[in-house]
């Protein structure tokens, strides 16, 4: 059931409850495909998709979106490249909004707990997530074997924060 979660995506009332909550319109989905994307602007992570900007998400600076406008910034991993979106976050001294599991044991999570400015986790009983089934979004079902969790990770300096 959990074996092709890369291609899951956070279902459109997650997605702009979200957005509410943080009084945000999120512009660039730093690590999706065509079919899983939550913005129009997009970046995955590789540049198969002629649809997606950059080489991959890991080329490009998140502070700014391809036409070089500064990014709100979405992202929900493949868990195998958490580590490596909390160090992006960190070279690129920016802020993303990410949709991880909660994972303490992980030895990135130190890294991402010194940047994380606020964390949520979704209520018990809600299934945030949806997949492809047979050409159509359907909600993924059954308990899952993480807790899925929402970060705001900011790493700007104090003066780039606060201007």
């Amino acid at each position: 059931k959990e074996a092709g979660r890369d291609d899951w995506r956070l279902v459109a009332s997650c997605f702009a409850q979200l957005q509410d909550l943080l009084g945000v319109v999120f512009t660039v989905d730093r690590m999706a495909t065509r079919a899983n994307k939550r913005c129009k602007q997009f970046c995955s992570n590789s540049s198969v998709d002629p649809e997606c900007f950059g080489d991959s998400a890991f080329s490009v600076d998140w502070r700014v979106d391809r036409f070089g406008h500064p990014a709100i910034n979405y992202c929900f991993p493949p868990f195998s490249l958490i580590q490596r979106v909390v160090e992006h976050v960190k070279e690129c001294q920016t802020w993303v909004t990410i949709v991880i599991p909660w994972w303490p044991s992980q030895h990135w999570w130190v890294k991402l707990v010194a940047m994380c400015q606020s964390m949520w986790k979704f209520p018990k009983g809600t299934m945030p997530f949806e997949t492809i089934q047979d050409g159509e979004w359907t909600a993924v079902e059954g308990p899952l074997s993480f807790e899925p969790i929402v970060c705001v990770l900011d790493a700007r300096t104090h003066t780039q924060r606060y201007s």
